[in-house]
């Protein structure tokens, strides 16, 4: 019984001082977590929202996709440019960062995180800052556009002269009811207004027979997309 005190007693300070290492390593591991769930929760939420932006206002927008993805491009480029030298820097929190998500991540993050998000915020502004008056666009309606079948698009998407947008279907596309009416009539006037940054916004369309647009009938859309 004495010896066994006497091993109890010698041996309890060892379990004491084991401890304290750990729990100092965990407390920098929760920290490195800490930084790196801010990180990512930031970089995802402004893709949501870009990728959200961007989907809702680019129907509208008079734009081309391929547009669209130049400018998530660039500014994902111009992200990195000013974000990259601040997480290589030599202090704690860019050092914890790089190391738990890696570079090469680290910069996906700010390519896509900054540029689609500032891509969708730059939609945004420019939707809700355009102005109040419009101005038209007149087009001679042509023949069916043969890439296009009634039975899929459930209308008739037609050929306009030197449309300015060759890709994009909405505006072309008419419903049955409407063939006598552009039979009659053969021009098409769009509506636009201008966008905060230039960029113009579809605000209606009709069928003509002239150019002053004395017999304007507005016709709705059928659906949304280029």
């Amino acid at each position: 019984m004495k010896l066994n005190t006497i091993m109890n007693q010698k041996t309890a300070p060892i379990r004491n001082t084991a401890r304290k290492p750990i729990r100092k390593v965990t407390r920098v591991k929760k920290n490195k977590n800490k930084i790196f769930d801010i990180y990512l929760g930031i970089s995802f939420s402004g893709i949501i929202l870009g990728i959200f932006m961007i989907a809702f206002f680019f129907s509208d927008l008079i734009i081309q996709f391929s547009t669209i993805t130049t400018i998530v491009l660039v500014v994902g480029v111009f992200m990195n440019i000013a974000i990259l030298p601040l997480g290589l820097k030599k202090n704690a929190k860019g050092e914890n960062l790089i190391s738990e998500i890696g570079t090469v991540f680290y910069i996906l993050l700010n390519f896509f995180g900054g540029g689609i998000f500032i891509t969708g915020l730059f939609l945004m502004l420019n939707f809700a800052g355009r102005s109040v008056e419009t101005h038209s666009e007149h087009y001679e309606i042509l023949k069916r556009d043969s890439n296009y079948r009634a039975g899929t698009y459930n209308g008739v998407v037609y050929n306009l002269k030197d449309y300015k947008l060759p890709n994009e279907v909405d505006h072309r596309w008419f419903d049955l009811k409407s063939i006598g009416e552009i039979s009659r009539k053969k021009h098409l006037e769009i509506k636009y207004s201008s966008g905060l940054f230039g960029i113009d916004i579809f605000e209606e369309r009709g069928i003509t027979s002239d150019l002053s647009g004395s017999d304007y009938v507005e016709t709705p859309l059928l659906g949304d997309g280029f």
